[in-house]
């Protein structure tokens, strides 16, 4: 059986940065409890996350600044292409990775599994 890793999902990472944002609408969705116990519908295939009005302009991935709190995350500053690859060499360095990681590097591992499973799944069927 397979699991899926949260910490690897995309979904749940949006879900998280739109949760640190206290972006959601409804009173019912303010932690990640909430969200994981909330039932859809059963003539629905999803359940419609509605955002606050204030949230609709900002955005989503945002640079990291310096306060007297020390380091932040911006309220209005889109996160920049640049600052985006130089964070994610670093995380590959954290993490002992031999080559520099980079987008093109993830969505290449990307396409392969997908590849992949597309072969395995022609193959087991």
């Amino acid at each position: 059986m397979r699991t899926t890793t949260c910490s690897c999902c995309p979904v749940a990472h949006m879900l998280a940065l739109a949760l640190s944002d206290g972006a959601f609408e409804a009173s019912t969705m303010q932690d990640e409890g909430q969200i994981m116990r909330a039932e859809v519908p059963a003539h629905e295939n999803s359940l419609i996350l509605r955002w606050k009005d204030s949230i609709l302009d900002m955005p989503v991935l945002r640079q990291a600044t310096r306060s007297t709190d020390g380091i932040r995350t911006s309220p209005d500053q889109p996160l920049t292409a640049s600052a985006s690859s130089r964070y994610l060499k670093r995380l590959g360095e954290a993490a002992g990775f031999e080559h520099p990681l980079s987008h093109y590097a993830v969505r290449r591992g990307a396409g392969n599994a997908i590849d992949s499973m597309g072969t395995f799944l022609s193959i087991h069927t």
